[in-house]
C-alpha cells in the first residue's frame, strides 16, 4: 500500500519585499497547525526553485521558535510540544 502525504500549499510571492524564507516560515506554521508534514529541504528547494540555504534559514527560525526540532541524522520533525498542543485543540467548523 502506498501512502500519500497531503500536498503542502506554499504561497510564495517573489515580488513582496518580505524575504522568501520568512514567507516559508509562515506557510510551515500554518501547515504544522493543520497537521501537514513539511517536505525535505532539498525537495522543497527544488519545488520552489530556490536555494537550499533559503529553506534551511526558514527551518532554523522554526527550530528557534520551537515549531521544529532537529534529531541529528534522523532529520527535522515537528516539535513534540507543538504536536501535542495541536492534538488538544478542538477543531473549529470554520
Amino acid at each position: 500500500m502506498k501512502c500519500h502525504e497531503p500536498e503542502l500549499k506554499l504561497d510564495i510571492d517573489r515580488h513582496l519585499q518580505w524575504p522568501i524564507y520568512l514567507q516559508i516560515c509562515e506557510c510551515f506554521k500554518s501547515a504544522i497547525a493543520s497537521g501537514t508534514l513539511q517536505p525535505a529541504v532539498r525537495g522543497l528547494a527544488t519545488e520552489l526553485s530556490t536555494a537550499r540555504g533559503t529553506i534551511e534559514m526558514a527551518y532554523r527560525i522554526l527550530v528557534d521558535e520551537g515549531y521544529l526540532e532537529v534529531r541529528g541524522a534522523a532529520g527535522t520533525f515537528v516539535s513534540a510540544s507543538v504536536a501535542s498542543v495541536r492534538h488538544e485543540e478542538p477543531h473549529s467548523g470554520r
